[in-house]
């Protein structure tokens, strides 16, 4: 697939399942999983423990304790943008 846009998102819902699968409940992630696919990923912008806890509470914008899909997705985003002021 390369550097394509296509590839770029069949690389982040491939880490998605990936991660979220590791507790049984597939279409969902657990903080405990947040946290693994964080620090493994992309372990440079993960701060102290307390700021991934403030992160993954406003992640979950349904308060249901896990992350769906489309909350990874903005998650995406937002560490996109973020990523982008720190190389600007």
């Amino acid at each position: 697939m390369g550097e394509s846009m296509l590839g770029a998102m069949a690389v982040l819902m491939k880490n998605f399942y990936k991660y979220a699968g590791t507790d049984g409940d597939n279409p969902s992630m657990s903080k405990a999983e947040l946290r693994d696919m964080l620090t493994t990923e992309i372990p440079d912008m993960v701060g102290d423990p307390e700021k991934l806890k403030a992160f993954f509470a406003g992640m979950d914008r349904d308060n249901d304790g896990q992350v769906s899909f489309n909350e990874y997705i903005v998650l995406v985003g937002c560490l996109m943008v973020i990523l982008k002021e720190m190389m600007s």
